[in-house]
């Protein structure tokens, strides 16, 4: 049996139907673990495909261009949003912890965006991203376990499970005892039902020199 190729056309209002319902579905599908880089493509992925399909073109192909483009593009605005979100929480920590002695300083870094990518991104070609987030706080608030203490721990980890972009935290305390309690601090501080996506987040124990604060550092990877 003769398989029978039909060439029908498609005008410009049905595509754009199409990409709309696409775009929404790959939306809608996407779960709140997912980075930006992810959904981005995703719905590369998904609109790339129609396009080539109603242009008479592989669908693979088109996939792969779009999720090349949309996977670069999300990931550029996950970093950005997460410098938002990182400054937020130092602000928050600094106002409410500061008076006891923590301090927080985060530190950005700049990013080349891609010629293809730069109108996407607001036509420029970098754009300032988030590095890292040092949290010193006093060691005889951790001795004592207070609650003020707990609080700061408790808003790095509310930072950290729900940034785009993955992170190494670092827990510089003298003893894994004190390394134990801080984990689980930070832990308390993931929002309800929304706990990070595997690998998302990753601990460090590093023994700290003696001294008279402990330090979290939350270091974001390239």
């Amino acid at each position: 049996m003769k398989s029978l190729a039909l060439n029908i056309p498609v005008n410009r209002s049905l595509r754009m139907t199409c990409i709309a319902a696409v775009v929404a579905l790959a939306t809608g599908c996407a779960t709140q673990s997912q980075t930006q880089g992810t959904i981005g493509a995703g719905i590369g992925c998904a609109t790339g495909s129609v396009l080539a399909i109603v242009a008479g073109k592989n669908a693979a192909g088109g996939c792969v261009a779009g999720a090349a483009l949309g996977g670069s593009v999300g990931y550029m605005k996950g970093r950005q949003a997460d410098l938002i979100a990182a400054r937020a929480a130092a602000q928050h920590i600094q106002r409410t912890a500061g008076s006891n002695g923590s301090t927080v300083q985060v530190s950005a870094r700049t990013q080349a965006v891609a010629v293809s990518d730069r109108v996407a991104m607001g036509n420029v070609s970098q754009i300032e991203a988030v590095d890292k987030m040092v949290v010193n706080v006093p060691k005889s608030l951790v001795v004592k376990r207070d609650s003020r203490a707990a609080e700061t721990f408790g808003r790095i980890g509310n930072y950290v499970s729900t940034a785009n972009t993955a992170s190494v935290v670092t827990v510089k305390a003298d003893n894994e005892s004190e390394f134990r309690y801080i984990l689980s601090q930070i832990q308390s501080g993931y929002p309800s039902g929304r706990s990070p996506a595997e690998n998302q987040v990753q601990y460090r124990f590093e023994p700290s020199v003696r001294g008279s604060q402990v330090s979290v550092e939350v270091a974001h990877n390239a």
